[in-house]
């Protein structure tokens, strides 16, 4: 180790003792992805990721991230490296154009997203059951619409996700369109001339 010229570090002697066998490695808590439902109606979007030791808390902490200002219905999440990730294709070219559709199915339900546009966040695109993420995709081409070109595709199984539940919903209902959230919302100018205008009239 080079020597350290800071005397307090020298005073400590703290470079002197022998360190044996290898150090523990140091890093951050694991990725885990997040798809987040703004509402009912709507589809499952990717919008980021969390570090978190579990699943669990990657749920509690993509809840505060990422619906607190604008409604949400549904949150997954999912450790990063549960995801298959298709090669990238060139627009207007489909990654499902190298694939072989397959209308045998399997055992294991897989999710489906899609990316349709380079810079845009994958979407769900539906469920199938395969015994694999390749078959999988082979199922989705026979399975889903992919009318459109696909640029790039996750997979995953459905068992890696935490999902929200019917019971759970209900934590959602706290914050149905979070218009206190944005500044713009209280419209206070508005409510400044207003009273202005009202004290002109008075005076």
């Amino acid at each position: 180790m080079e020597k350290v010229l800071d005397p307090r570090f020298q005073r400590l002697d703290i470079f002197k003792a022998q360190i044996n066998g290898p150090t523990e490695k140091l890093d951050q808590l694991p990725t885990f992805e997040v798809f987040v439902l703004l509402r009912e109606a709507g589809i499952y979007q990717h919008e980021g990721i969390v570090h978190a030791p579990d699943r669990e808390m990657a749920f509690l902490f993509a809840k505060e991230q990422f619906s607190r200002r604008q409604t949400c219905a549904g949150i997954w999440t999912i450790e990063t490296p549960n995801i298959f990730v298709s090669p990238y294709s060139e627009n207007k070219v489909s990654i499902y154009d190298a694939v072989q559709a397959s209308a045998e199915t399997g055992n294991e339900p897989y999710k489906i997203f899609h990316m349709l546009k380079r810079g845009k966040q994958h979407k769900y695109a539906g469920k199938v059951h395969a015994n694999s993420p390749e078959h999988a995709l082979q199922v989705a081409k026979a399975a889903l619409d992919v009318s459109k070109p696909v640029l790039n595709a996750w997979v995953a199984r459905e068992s890696d996700f935490f999902e929200t539940s019917e019971e759970d919903k209900e934590i959602w209902n706290t914050l149905p369109e979070k218009t206190f959230r944005e500044a713009i919302d209280y419209k206070g100018q508005a409510k400044i001339d207003a009273f202005l205008a009202e004290n002109n009239k008075t005076s």
